[in-house]
Order: structure tokens, then C-alpha cells, then sequence
């Protein structure tokens, strides 16, 4: 079954968690920093593990090497939808390894500046669920 019931919140598989989030461009990186939670908009794309484009000098590289965690949801006006929440470390991936991604055109970022960072983000935990309003 691939959708909820009315009224239902269904888990989703892991294997159904990688294809809702290979199929978006848009996710939150979350964070603590400062002692504060951050939530973060991104792009990225889905190549073995998340791809992320950031500034060099941002605040995300800035968590590079630390554990995040990531976020990707769907919701529709009729009130279905879907979430997946990803735990995992966020590493800068290897110049050489960042030269190939760079060819790609999936991952273009909304804000401007330079996004020249390449970052990897690889899951360890992974949860999702897929949802539906009961309407009356």
C-alpha cells in the first residue's frame, strides 16, 4: 500500500524513505549552534547519500564534521502527505569526489553566492511517515 488511509499515519520503509527523498530538491538540515537549535533550508540531491551545495564560510560548513540531522516533507491541500527524518554525520566530501557532482545541474542552489562546498550527508537512523487528515 502507498498511500495512508483517512485518518492514518502509516511508517514508511526505508527503502520508501530514499525514494520520497530522491525525488525532492528541497530539505532542512537542523543543527544546534551557539546552543541554539538551527533548521536550515537546503537543496540537495540524492547520489548514494544526500549532496548538499553550501558557502564555504556558511554556517553550515561550519557544522561539517558534526552529526545533523535532515529533513525532507510533502504535504498537499487535501491533507495528505509524507515526512523523513534522517540522523547521520555531515562531512565535505573529497575535492575529487566534489568535481564529479559538480557536473551535475540537479543541485542548483536557490540563494546566490558562491556554493562551491560540497558536502555529504550519510544517514545512520532513517523514519518516515505518510499521512492523511480524516475529513468529515
Amino acid at each position: 500500500m502507498t498511500d495512508a488511509l483517512p485518518g492514518s499515519i502509516r511508517r514508511l520503509s526505508e527503502e520508501e524513505c530514499w525514494e520520497l527523498v530522491d525525488a525532492a530538491t528541497v530539505g532542512r538540515v537542523g543543527f544546534v549552534a551557539d546552543g541554539d537549535v538551527k533548521i536550515i533550508p537546503i537543496n540537495y540531491m540524492v547520489d548514494v547519500d544526500v549532496i548538499i551545495r553550501t558557502l564555504p564560510d556558511g554556517i553550515i560548513a561550519k557544522v561539517a564534521g558534526t552529526r545533523v540531522t535532515f529533513e525532507v516533507d510533502y504535504h498537499s491541500p487535501e491533507g495528505a502527505g509524507w515526512s523523513v527524518l534522517m540522523h547521520g554525520p555531515l562531512k565535505a566530501l573529497p575535492e575529487d569526489e566534489a568535481v564529479m557532482v559538480e557536473r551535475w545541474n540537479r543541485v542548483l542552489p536557490w540563494a546566490g553566492g558562491n556554493r562551491s562546498l560540497f558536502l555529504s550527508f550519510t544517514p545512520d537512523s532513517i523514519d518516515g511517515r505518510r499521512v492523511a487528515r480524516h475529513r468529515n
